[in-house]
């Protein structure tokens, strides 16, 4: 199987956290502070160990888009500045 294949498999994505809560990013902050830290840490560092043993890894956030807006501020599909990867408003999008 191809590395292209393997990267996207859902045989290696973890569920980290479930929240019952708003989806606020203030509230997203405040329940997910911790892992957030913790994720950006393992990431910033790129390998982590585990029994004396290193491997090198890729920290890859998969949500639905609401979710992902959530975690970077952003507003809803429908706010002014709702893309993740520009800076072009609502206005300038049509």
């Amino acid at each position: 199987m191809s590395l292209l294949k393997t990267c996207f498999c859902f045989t290696d994505t973890y569920t980290l956290a479930c929240v019952k809560a708003g989806e606020s990013y203030e509230v997203l902050k405040e329940e997910l502070g911790l892992l957030i830290t913790e994720i950006n840490s393992v990431a910033e560092k790129g390998v982590i160990v585990i029994d004396g043993t290193q491997f090198s890894l890729e920290v890859f956030l998969a949500a639905d888009y609401k979710f992902l807006l959530a975690t970077m501020g952003l507003g809803c599909a429908t706010s002014d500045y709702a893309c993740l990867w520009c800076l072009v408003s609502k206005k300038e999008r049509y």
